[in-house]
């Protein structure tokens, strides 16, 4: 299955950063990590009402021989070697930490996403998911839709990976460390996340683990 490995430079990322992050996950994983920046979305820029919107266009914008895809936010850095994934569901993520569902708790409710809130920052989709993505895109487009923002595009994507998937296959919190929520990365963690520090306090900690 031909997988491909994504994350976008957007919003003002510097681009030292972003080359190290790509060249920490070859040299970690040995396979390549595309890294999509504004020239790549030209077409969507006026479209996405915040660039992390680019998740719902990733089958547009990538090779159509792409089979599946595996999508890290920027703020995420190779820890160890990733090996085979462990099965190949349509949509494999990691639960959100405890403290991000219980402040959802309601969104939740209301939209029928069970307690396994994924944090959208790392998944794995197939082409079966492509339904997701389509339903994503006009959702992002119509104003009126009745879309919980929560979260931007994550609660979006949770709800729509529930109906129309039936849910997901969770990953060990491993594959996605949110470091701000679960303290230092053990030696087994495959991605450390930075999510949750403003833009210096965040690209200063991601320069200190990348040159440790």
């Amino acid at each position: 299955m031909k997988t491909v490995y994504v994350t976008a430079a957007l919003g003002g990322w510097p681009e030292d950063l972003m080359f190290l992050v790509q060249h920490r996950f070859g040299d970690v994983n040995g396979v390549p990590l595309t890294v999509l920046g504004h020239n790549d979305i030209r077409g969507l820029v006026n479209l996405m009402p915040h660039p992390t919107w680019v998740k719902a266009f990733l089958w547009d914008l990538l090779p159509p021989d792409t089979e599946r895809i595996m999508w890290l936010d920027a703020d995420m850095v190779a820890a160890s070697p990733m090996g085979d994934l462990p099965t190949s569901d349509p949509w494999m993520a990691c639960p959100d930490t405890d403290n991000t569902r219980n402040r959802i708790s309601g969104v939740r409710a209301l939209s029928g996403i069970g307690p396994m809130y994924f944090n959208a920052g790392f998944f794995v989709a197939t082409r079966a998911a492509r339904g997701v993505f389509n339903i994503a895109q006009t959702w992002m487009l119509n104003s009126n839709a009745a879309v919980p923002y929560m979260y931007l595009d994550q609660t979006p994507l949770n709800v729509l990976v529930t109906l129309v998937l039936g849910g997901y296959m969770a990953l060990p919190k491993q594959w996605n460390w949110m470091i701000k929520g679960y303290g230092p990365p053990p030696p087994d963690v495959k991605f450390v996340h930075f999510a949750g520090y403003d833009g210096a306090e965040r690209e200063s900690l991601m320069r200190k683990y990348l040159e440790g």
